[in-house]
């Protein structure tokens, strides 16, 4: 086999880089920040958009992320996030996000569906 395919395998991950980042430990230091209105993300390794400005850390957040990655993982499966990840960020976007009407999607999270026009009756 090529060894440069060989390289871009799936490396094991059963007790791999998957299940050490969805300990809860490794969420320390993440939090939800409010940047224009929104309510992000913030933490290290992710793009600072503001220099200055309120984070939320710490409490219930680092166990919420972490069951937020084991439920990706079992619902897309470690191999197909991992060749998701290879792709590009774009293409993890799409697996993770489902589209506009994803968790990515804009809207509050757990908000009712907007409520449907009623139809008149002929």
């Amino acid at each position: 086999m090529d060894p440069c395919r060989q390289r871009d395998k799936m490396p094991n991950l059963s007790s791999g880089p998957i299940p050490r980042v969805t300990r809860a430990g490794r969420h320390r230091g993440y939090g939800v920040q409010e940047l224009d209105g929104q309510k992000r993300l913030a933490g290290p390794g992710l793009p600072s958009r503001e220099p200055v400005s309120v984070m939320v850390s710490g409490g219930p957040w680092p166990g919420r992320l972490s069951k937020m990655c084991l439920g990706y993982v079992g619902e897309q499966g470690e191999a197909q996030i991992y060749e998701s990840h290879r792709r590009g960020p774009a293409a993890l976007r799409e697996l993770l996000c489902h589209g506009d009407k994803g968790p990515c999607g804009g809207g509050k999270a757990g908000a009712p569906a907007p409520r449907k026009a009623p139809q008149n009756e002929l």
